[in-house]
């Protein structure tokens, strides 16, 4: 079931394990930063940030990388929205997303805490959503870095498949991030209007 996501100015979406693709993300940061020598580390900078999207984005078995360009023709958006397939919920017996959610949230605290020997103890930040037809798990975060790289701001949504026990990661990366909370209300806005295809759709779809 391929999400659907509707992106605001103007992105790219990144083909997935291409031969080229240093290639094309060196392109994609031409774009980004211009082309003067005196924005060469800036350049450099761009590509390594791309190029690590994609690599992570391909070890995660990703279904889709999507790149940003510009917010508007006047704002550059260098980010990378990644979409993860679904995985089931085998610990809940319903299917609303509300029972999905209760139920996946404790595994995901536990995954992540478990192995440092932590308690499973949710972020200060983590807050859940309901949507129509879907719960929505956002996790943000700003991963500091020591200079001269930058920080990141870096939110994974976790949200509920229709008509099943699954859910789905989409992951937002944005580097040299300001306004975090205005450019998170951005994204979130981003992952509330994605679709999933209406029931049946496939069926028919396959039958025509």
């Amino acid at each position: 079931m391929s999400l659907t996501l509707t992106l605001p100015g103007r992105w790219l979406e990144f083909p997935l394990g291409a031969d080229d693709a240093s290639a094309r993300l060196k392109r994609v940061a031409r774009e980004l930063a211009g082309t003067h020598d005196r924005q060469a580390p800036m350049r450099a900078r761009l590509h390594q940030q791309l190029l690590a999207a994609h690599e992570q984005a391909v070890a995660g078995s990703a279904e889709q990388l999507h790149l940003g360009l510009m917010l508007t023709d006047e704002v550059p958006m260098p980010a990378a929205i990644t979409v993860y397939p679904s995985i089931a919920v085998a610990t809940t017996q319903e299917t609303t997303p509300a029972s999905v959610m209760d139920a996946f949230v404790p595994l995901l605290l536990r995954s992540e805490h478990e192995p440092a020997g932590g308690s499973a103890q949710a972020g200060r930040d983590d807050r859940v959503f309901t949507r129509p037809g879907r719960s929505v798990l956002r996790r943000a975060r700003v991963v500091f870095a020591e200079p001269p790289q930058p920080d990141v701001l870096s939110i994974d949504y976790w949200q509920t498949v229709p008509g099943g026990n699954h859910v789905q990661l989409v992951h937002v990366s944005m580097a040299d991030a300001v306004a975090t909370e205005l450019l998170t209300t951005l994204f979130d806005e981003i992952v509330f209007a994605s679709r999933y295809p209406e029931p049946g759709a496939l069926a028919q779809q396959l039958r025509g």
